[in-house]
């Protein structure tokens, strides 16, 4: 952790050949080294230079050494970078960091449109991560301003939800004596909407009759009401426990749950389209379809904001008509 010293700032970080302490001119500076040094500890890769001019820093250098301040330990750190070092591709990597600016930004996008083919969604992932990049170079005055790039408009696609019909003929395939883990946890997540994650996290302190996500996707905890079929999932759950493992659904490998909805995907005729996360997708929907309003089911689904939830809004047949009968 970095510490003053006089009007220096010293970091300080333990590796295997040692303890290293350099002194910054900025606790910022320090905190940042810090970071991208543990991050390539980690990775088993060369430990950053804790000195140099930062006159004449390329982007490509400044996102190095910058990635384990800005993205390190949290969920998307890898799409993250991924998206930051995209813009070198783009500009090489000798482009100086203070070079870069809005006539510089706009034939950057124009560059992922037209000769990458990139959608609206996928330049602003990229753009945005740039845009935190410069924005923490200004805090570092390596630049005076962060250069303006236009948001692009992302179409609102067609959100896939399972019929009624439908979620029979899968859970149906799943029903198996050898997939009553998969069956349950299939359970579990169309009735509470959880994210695949979400639910592998939850503990046994987690659940009674409802339950509470602590380590979510938008970082805030939310509690979701057990329906029956939930409650159900839940008593298997606790009934083939392991004794020596907290986590409720610790019988589930992901990447093998995957393969195995996958299949019974295929055995009930389902589309491609039709993922483990269209189980959250339904949830959604059926709420809203069931005359749950906007509000609560974006406290549902542990919405951040509420203008994703308003993806499905369409599904309420009676709003319109409920209108139009007041009037």
């Amino acid at each position: 952790m970095a510490r003053q010293r006089g009007r220096k700032w010293q970091a300080d970080i333990r590796t295997t050949e040692g303890r290293l302490r350099p002194t910054f001119d900025s606790q910022v500076d320090a905190e940042m080294w810090e970071a991208s040094a543990r991050q390539a500890v980690s990775r088993g890769e060369p430990i950053p230079s804790s000195n140099g001019p930062s006159e004449g820093k390329t982007l490509h250098a400044f996102i190095t050494e910058s990635q384990g301040y800005l993205w390190g330990g949290s969920k998307a750190e890898d799409s993250s970078v991924a998206n930051a070092f995209w813009s070198t591709k783009f500009l090489g990597e000798d482009f100086l960091l203070a070079d870069v600016d809005e006539n510089i930004l706009i034939e950057y996008v124009e560059w992922l449109i037209d000769h990458r083919g990139s959608a609206g969604s996928t330049v602003n992932k990229k753009t945005v991560a740039l845009n935190v990049v410069l924005k923490h170079a200004k805090v570092r005055k390596l630049i005076s301003e962060v250069p303006h790039v236009k948001r692009m408009k992302e179409p609102v696609g067609r959100t896939r939800f399972l019929t009624e019909g439908e979620e029979d003929e899968l859970l149906c395939h799943l029903n198996h004596p050898n997939y009553q883990a998969e069956f349950n946890f299939t359970k579990f997540l169309l009735y509470t909407a959880a994210r695949g994650g979400e639910a592998l996290r939850l503990t046994w302190a987690d659940v009674s009759d409802v339950a509470t996500f602590w380590d979510t996707k938008g970082g805030l905890p939310r509690s979701v009401p057990l329906a029956t079929k939930a409650m159900e999932a839940i008593e298997w759950a606790k009934s083939n426990k392991s004794n020596t493992n907290n986590y409720v659904w610790s019988m589930i490998d992901y990447k093998q749950y995957g393969i195995i909805f996958g299949r019974a995907k295929d055995a009930a005729r389902l589309d491609e389209s039709v993922i483990p996360y269209t189980l959250r997708h339904t949830c959604a929907s059926r709420l809203v379809q069931r005359g749950i309003d906007i509000t609560r089911v974006s406290k549902w689904l542990g919405h951040a904001d509420i203008t994703t939830t308003m993806r499905y809004a369409h599904l309420a047949p009676n709003d319109l008509k409920e209108a139009a009968n007041v009037l």
